[in-house]
């Protein structure tokens, strides 16, 4: 395993917050509540969330797609990380 992944993981224990993660086998972020305190991580876009950083999850959380006739196999990371901050601070 690649050091920048134990390192990771490490300091995501370190925190003491929950920590969710990006997939698209997850929950949609629409249908919980996503804390404002928590860790979110977000995978390289063909291969995800490294499994030593993907076994501190406390869930994982997904944007759906709403349109039934395409499946886009993912969406940019920097695309899905803003579509995830604009619902975490929605209410603020």
């Amino acid at each position: 395993t690649c050091n920048y992944k134990k390192n990771l993981s490490k300091y995501l224990e370190s925190l003491s917050k929950p920590v969710f993660g990006a997939d698209t086998s997850g929950v949609s972020i629409y249908s919980v509540k996503l804390p404002k305190f928590g860790s979110y991580v977000f995978g390289n876009e063909s291969h995800g969330i490294s499994q030593i950083v993907s076994n501190l999850l406390e869930s994982k959380l997904s944007i759906p797609n709403f349109r039934k006739d395409s499946f886009p196999e993912s969406l940019n990371v920097a695309s899905a990380t803003a579509i995830f901050l604009s619902e975490i601070f929605r209410d603020i």
